[in-house]
């Protein structure tokens, strides 16, 4: 695709004169593409549903689910270019959070800081579902979450798990009926108002995370979008950087399996 032509997040622009950053076929426009694809899916299936998850309520908001750095890149280049006077206010809510759980969970903030250099990060993920993190709240909302109106500031750029509800989102072979939140109280009845997602797509947002170490492939450690936050403000001040600045400009540049697990460690905190 050349400069030209129409941009591919569907604004209708040139993409020269729109996301002009972006190259054809790199990580983050296939990032957006699959993100694009996700939404048609879940409207497609969601018809005759009727999901207790409704618009104001932020109960996931408050978990501490795992992205990965890609997601962040991608939530962080749609502050940068839309959201520019509230970035620092977001990234000021991240660091205060990091101190509230520090004081109330530290052991819960040692887990993220530790080194999990060399790590294969899918082991890591579900050790981290299986004990640490999965669906334990944090003692803050997500930094992203304007109380006031109840909403995401990144809707339409959220990540993969927002996108599948958050933490509530149940699978159709669920044995156990357990309570989900005060608004989901059978984990079987969610199943069945949950819109099918098919497995493909967690496994494209997988490979996305993948990178070249040595004659194999590994994933980046994934962290909670707090914790990004706080990862990019100080990486970016050694760099002598705004903070907001990409830690990994080749996911705008380079087509996906191309990335090297060296090019960046981004639990180096």
């Amino acid at each position: 695709m050349s400069r030209n032509e129409l941009c591919y997040c569907g604004s209708g622009k040139k993409r020269k004169k729109c996301h002009k950053e972006v190259h054809n076929n790199s990580y983050i426009e296939i990032l957006s593409n699959l993100y694009e694809a996700i939404e048609n899916e879940k409207t497609y299936n969601s018809r005759d549903k009727e999901h207790p998850c409704k618009n104001g309520c932020f109960n996931c908001c408050y978990d501490a689910f795992i992205i990965s750095m890609l997601e962040f890149e991608y939530i962080l280049y749609d502050l940068r270019k839309n959201h520019k006077e509230i970035i620092e206010d977001v990234f000021n809510a991240a660091l205060e959070g990091e101190k509230l759980l520090k004081e109330q969970d530290p052991e819960l903030l040692n887990y993220f800081v530790k080194d999990a250099t060399g790590l294969d990060a899918r082991m890591e993920s579900r050790e981290a579902n299986q004990k640490m993190i999965n669906k334990r709240p944090l003692p803050f909302v997500c930094p992203l979450l304007d109380k006031e109106k109840g909403k995401c500031m990144v809707y339409d750029n959220r990540p993969f798990i927002c996108r599948i509800r958050g933490n509530t989102h149940t699978y159709r072979h669920t044995v156990q009926d357990t309570k989900i939140c005060d608004h989901i109280l059978s984990s079987k009845q969610n199943a069945k108002d949950t819109p099918f997602i098919h497995e493909g797509y967690f496994d494209r947002v997988e490979l996305l995370n993948l990178a070249k170490y040595g004659n194999q492939y590994l994933s980046f450690r994934r962290f909670p979008i707090f914790f990004w936050f706080c990862i990019y403000k100080q990486k970016n001040e050694r760099r002598g950087k705004e903070m907001y600045e990409s830690l990994l400009p080749d996911y705008f540049i380079k087509p996906e399996g191309t990335i090297s697990f060296t090019d960046v460690v981004p639990h180096e905190i």
